[in-house]
């Protein structure tokens, strides 16, 4: 009796200091040891306030009185250094909500990586994680079964050939070896190995669908979209060839008559 005394004098002292503005019908909480096992609830009508229930679900900020999960929290939460950890338990995925089909981000001690796995049930029923917005890769991107573009004609519209000459404008463009400027780009993980590519100014003169640039004014190449390019240089080049090898025929015969 004691014990329930001091923490309804403290219960009310708190009250005491809260804000008219918060003002409201509350209950206080107390757990005793057996055999007491006495308790009562701590609940607000009031919004931006804790409230409990006896289920053991706590609200902070919560505009209703009753906590819709075990922790329901309106508002940001902000960690000043610490971790948060969803399951302590080595290659146990973590389950972010609560459906079937799972999604979760683990820091896998077994396989020594940093694993996202998405929620099946979404693309056909495959278990697929999307990204939104751009996804900027500070190093190497490793796939184990290769690299998918979208490219159904039904999400297309004003399909037209490539124009203009794409072989001539093809023999415009150089391949190159370089190095990346590691010592002016250390906040960028480029590899040290020496790299073949293109020149992204020299493509865009040619070929600007092929080209990006982003805020900081540096350009990138879609190399998997030149494809589409070469493709349609080596119809020419064969057209070509074609065309020598008929002119070539028609002069044989005129020889042998």
């Amino acid at each position: 009796m004691i014990q329930k005394n001091i923490l309804t004098g403290l219960f009310i002292l708190i009250l005491g200091l809260v804000p008219s503005a918060y003002a409201g019908r509350a209950e206080l909480t107390t757990y005793f040891p057996i055999p007491y096992s006495e308790y009562t609830n701590l609940k607000s009508t009031k919004s931006s306030c804790f409230a409990t229930d006896s289920g053991e679900r706590v609200g902070i900020g919560t505009a209703a009185p009753n906590p819709s999960a075990t922790l329901d929290v309106n508002g940001n939460i902000f960690d000043t250094g610490g971790s948060f950890i969803f399951s302590t338990a080595a290659g146990v995925y973590t389950t972010i909500g609560n459906a079937a089909g799972w999604a979760a981000i683990e820091n896998s001690a077994a396989d020594n990586t940093l694993m996202i796995l998405g929620r099946s049930g979404g693309l056909g029923g495959l278990r697929s994680v999307s990204v939104w917005d751009r996804l900027d890769v500070n190093g190497t991107a490793y796939v184990t079964s290769g690299a998918w573009s979208g490219s159904d004609i039904r999400r297309k519209k004003n399909i037209v050939p490539l124009s203009g000459n794409t072989l001539d404008e093809i023999l415009k463009l150089r391949g190159v070896e370089f190095d990346w400027k590691q010592e002016e780009s250390e906040d960028i993980k480029f590899p040290k190995e020496r790299q073949i590519g293109l020149i992204a100014q020299e493509v865009e003169k040619e070929f600007p669908e092929l080209v990006s640039t982003d805020g900081l004014g540096y350009k990138a190449v879609a190399y998997d979209r030149f494809t589409a390019v070469l493709l349609e240089a080596i119809k020419a080049q064969q057209r070509d060839i074609e065309s020598l090898k008929a002119e070539l025929d028609q002069l044989k015969r005129s020889e042998s008559k």
